[in-house]
């Protein structure tokens, strides 16, 4: 049968008016009982609670009520009855609660914020503190919240646990202040909410780099704690040139992550920077350099500078491997460590030196080796090894050179018998210069022989088996040197050989030398007797003495027997001078050194010494390759610069016009090299002769870059 609600609810209100209040209750619960949602007769139901006393009863139907009037979005009518319970009820925190929230919800924070501060004090009052806690969570979330109400809430947050969203309210309330431009305020918060969160790297990184950004640096220290955020900071500390603490920092990442290598690195550079290479030694080992090209270099000078040579050398040999362009560089240190220890210094000349060769340049080997002997003098290894470059090079010019400061070296140290050798074929090949006499002259004084000058003018005179063998000179060119033999004569009978003439007496002191000559008397025998009544016994000089280029022995006794027999008795020759004899060999000279071969590697080695900057060097081979016309162009252009670079325009001048008059490799360098002459004369205020070059180059070039405007000032001039 269906529940008669009308005659229920009749019912009911007749035993109300008759005074049954009890009875009347009853009747309206069975209503609500079979109509839950009829909130009209719900809230009589309340009223007569609230009339009998019964007001838990009746705070339970305003709730109910209340309840489904806010989810339903009533949030007036919600409210009024939230009140209405609280008018009976004061202590009410449920409706307290849920008055704050429509209220906030509503958007009226003064109601709200008052509600939740008293459930808040409330709850504080009976010792309650996680809902006292939450009462604050929910004041630091309400719009418009104070920075300390806020900071409440947070704080409430990660007290019950909730850290995750204590970080985040955090963050928020951060941002807020970043974006009103309350920078200090906001790092503040930050720095609370590291820690709630020790372990977010990423928050750690901002406030570090907030404190980095505001200077302060100390700040910012505290927070750093891994190898990377302290490494962060120390690099801000030695930007700011606070090394040392900023070397205090990285010592602190060290220790914080033993296998990070690159700290370790850092570490080495600040060092480096700060000039401390003891400290930076310490720190600094193969592993941690191994990334770095720059500190593989330095650990390899200081393993050099501290007598570890087979090590940096073997490290120096790594980084010119993975870089070739470091060869130069190499040089530079091999000459700066060797003026500390010359041994070491000499090991970085040769692992560039093998580096060259390995790549067929040999004037680059030899100029580096010839680098380190001009700031390491007297070094015997590395003169070793410049005259073996020089040999296996074809370096005829730079080998000169080291032989003379080979023997010099030699002569400084007290060792005769090498210096004696060398300085005899120094002789041999020059025996024009004094400088190889005098060597000769010292290596005899510390032989102790007794008759020096007899054993040097022995030695001139050609009547000793004393001879310079170079290995430089093809046999084809020494072939063009010798005399020609004299054919004989159709009538005349063939030659006889001369009858053997007995041999002058061996003494025991040059009886070495002409055992392991091997050689017939040299060709060049000169007339001593002016050479020492000029000289006279001089002091042995000290220092090196340079060389120039090499002579070959010529015999012509035979070549000349026939023409001597069909003669008869020769007339009487002048005496034989030096200056004859010298001239005679200068022009074996010039002749061997204008041969393309010898042109081209002088010409080789020139370009090496200008790429290192020693332009002396460079202008002493570039004019014996210039003796070779096919390099005459390119040589003497060369030196035209060199010479005008210099500040000697005459010379400069010189060059560029006989560079002019060689064939040119192509008519654009002939054009190239006429423009540029004529730009020198010029300048030199040689009008006319500029204007007579650049009528020629019109002849021959037509239009050729300012051509015409050039010719129309030097005309209109």
């Amino acid at each position: 049968m269906p529940f008669d609600r009308e005659g229920t609810l009749r019912k009911a209100e007749k035993l109300l008016r008759q005074g049954k209040l009890d009875l009347a209750i009853a009747e309206y619960r069975s209503v609500i009982e079979a109509e839950p949602a009829d909130w009209n007769t719900s809230n009589t139901l309340g009223d007569l609670y609230f009339r009998g006393g019964q007001i838990d009863k009746a705070v339970g139907e305003y709730s109910r009520i209340a309840d489904h009037l806010a989810n339903e979005g009533f949030y007036p009518k919600a409210a009024a009855l939230y009140r209405k319970i609280l008018k009976i009820q004061p202590d009410d925190e449920r409706a307290l609660w849920n008055l704050g929230q429509i209220a906030a919800r509503q958007g009226i924070l003064v109601d709200a914020r008052s509600s939740f501060t008293a459930v808040a004090e409330r709850r504080r009052a009976r010792g309650d503190r996680r809902g006292e806690l939450e009462a604050r969570i929910r004041l630091g979330e309400l719009d418009g919240a104070d920075l300390e109400t806020r900071l409440a809430g947070a704080r409430g947050r990660a007290e019950l646990g909730d850290s995750a969203g204590a970080l985040a309210q955090l963050r928020q309330i951060a941002a807020d202040l970043q974006e009103k431009g309350r920078e200090g305020e906001a790092l503040t918060v930050l720095e609370e909410a590291v820690g709630f969160a020790p372990g977010d790297a990423e928050l750690k990184q901002a406030v570090i780099a907030a404190h980095v950004a505001r200077g302060d640096l100390d700040a910012a220290r505290k927070f750093a704690t891994s190898s990377e955020e302290l490494k962060r900071v120390a690099d801000e500390l030695l930007r700011q040139g606070r090394s040392e603490e900023g070397l205090r920092v990285l010592e602190a990442a060290a220790a914080a992550d033993p296998s990070d290598t690159e700290v370790r690195a850092r570490m080495a550079r600040a060092y480096i920077a700060a000039g401390n290479l003891e400290s930076a030694r310490t720190v600094l080992t193969v592993e941690v350099a191994s990334s770095d090209p720059d500190l593989l270099w330095t650990l390899a000078e200081l393993e050099l500078r501290g007598g570890r040579i087979p090590e940096g050398t073997a490290l120096l040999q790594q980084v010119l491997t993975a870089d070739p362009k470091k060869r130069d560089a190499l040089v530079i240190l091999g000459c700066s460590v060797g003026e500390v220890s010359p041994d070491a210094g000499y090991e970085c000349i040769e692992v560039a030196a093998r580096a060259a060769i390995a790549q067929d340049a040999w004037g680059d080997a030899a100029a580096a080796l010839n680098e380190f002997v001009h700031r390491v003098p007297h070094h015997i290894p590395a003169l070793m090894r410049l005259v073996e470059v020089c040999v296996d090079g074809g370096l005829e010019a730079t080998m000169h050179s080291a032989q003379a400061q080979l023997a010099d070296a030699y002569l400084a140290i007290g060792s005769g018998i090498e210096a004696r050798v060398i300085a005899e074929d120094l002789v041999a090949r020059e025996p024009w210069e004094r400088s190889n006499i005098e060597r000769f002259r010292r290596a005899l004084v510390l032989l102790g022989e007794v008759d020096i000058d007899a054993i040097i003018a022995d030695r001139l005179s050609g009547q000793s088996p004393f001879q310079s063998t170079d290995l430089l000179w093809s046999s084809d060119a020494v072939e063009e040197t010798r005399a020609p033999a004299v054919a004989p004569s159709p009538q005349a009978p063939p030659p006889q050989a001369p009858p053997p003439q007995p041999a002058p007496p061996e003494r025991a002191e040059d009886a070495p030398q002409r055992a392991s000559a091997g050689h017939s008397p040299a060709s060049h025998a000169i007339d001593v007797s002016g050479v020492f009544a000029e000289e006279g016994r001089r002091t042995p000089a000290s220092g090196p003495l340079p060389t120039r280029s090499e002579d070959h022995e010529i015999n012509l006794n035979e070549a000349l027997h026939d023409i001597r027999k069909d003669e008869g008795p020769a007339p009487a020759r002048p005496p034989q001078t030096l200056e004859s004899v010298l001239k005679g060999v200068r022009d074996v000279v010039v002749h061997e050194a204008s041969s393309p071969e010898v042109a081209e590697q002088h010409f080789q080695l020139a370009t090496t010494y200008i790429e290192m900057g020693m332009t002396g060097e460079a202008i002493a081979a570039l004019e014996v390759s210039a003796r070779s016309i096919r390099h005459r162009f390119r040589a003497g252009a060369m030196l035209a610069k060199l010479y005008m670079s210099k500040g000697d325009k005459e010379r400069g001048l010189e060059w560029f016009e006989r560079a002019a008059e060689a064939p040119a490799p192509s008519p654009a360098a002939a054009h190239q090299l006429l423009y540029e002459l004529a730009t020198a004369l010029e300048a030199q205020g040689e009008s006319a002769r500029a204007l007579a070059v650049l009528l020629d180059l019109q002849s021959e070039a037509g239009e050729y870059r300012d051509l015409a405007q050039r010719l129309e000032h030097l005309m209109g001039s």
